[in-house]
């Protein structure tokens, strides 16, 4: 069973020499710090353009390829809808006051040197648009009772 397993998954001498291949040629040069900068500007972009939306913030700075928002429900429902995939995350590790209330979730964006900055500008069009909306409509005034004649 060891040695079927050690096989399937690719721990060969054999298989090896590819594995080592890749490995070499990601390192090469510095490819993978050019790789790392990339998926970290892309996260920086997604992380400026959220908190500068009114009612999103980072409870963290994006110093990595990831971002940590909390969003009004309604922008997570448009951008899931819009077909933006991140992850909800747990509220633990925050402090009470930065906590989500009940109609905010907070979420997980994880950027690689894959994300295309097209899809960067559409997440924040996306909530932008959203945010927008939102506010135009929650900030008018209730309808007013006409006095009976």
């Amino acid at each position: 069973d060891f040695l079927f397993r050690r096989k399937r998954g690719g721990h060969t001498v054999s298989k090896g020499r590819l594995l080592g291949a890749q490995m070499s040629a990601y390192l090469t040069d510095g490819h993978w710090l050019d790789l790392a900068r990339r998926a970290n500007r892309s996260a920086a972009r997604l992380a400026r353009g959220l908190t500068a939306l009114p009612g999103l913030r980072c409870p963290w700075p994006s110093e990595v390829n990831e971002v940590f928002a909390i969003l009004p429900r309604h922008v997570d429902e448009a951008l899931r809808a819009a077909g933006a995939r991140y992850h909800g995350w747990s509220t633990r590790s925050l402090a009470e006051p930065e906590k989500p209330s009940a109609d905010e979730v907070f979420a997980r964006f994880v950027c690689s040197f894959e994300t295309p900055d097209e899809a960067v500008d559409r997440c924040i069009e996306v909530a932008r648009s959203t945010s927008v909306v939102h506010a135009q409509f929650s900030s008018r005034s209730p309808a007013r009772t006409l006095p009976a004649a």
